[in-house]
């Protein structure tokens, strides 16, 4: 499993126009043909692959991955 992830700000919509929040993008290259994309602006997000691994990624950044 190779991850890549990029911690970065971006702006709400269209709530407020002069505040950030905290946002979180993450690649995730599991197996040999599965790509899996994740966005968390301002909350966690999970998905689960074709395998049944679950992955997590908060607004910090930090990605976790459980395996059934």
């Amino acid at each position: 499993m190779t991850a890549y992830q990029t911690p970065y700000y971006r702006r709400p919509q269209p709530a407020a126009t002069h505040s950030w929040t905290r946002a979180a993008q993450a690649r995730i290259h599991h197996g040999k043909a599965e790509e899996i994309h994740l966005d968390a602006c301002g909350e966690t997000r999970d998905v689960t692959s074709a395998l049944g691994t679950v992955f997590t990624l908060t607004p910090e950044g930090r990605l976790t991955a459980k395996q059934p």
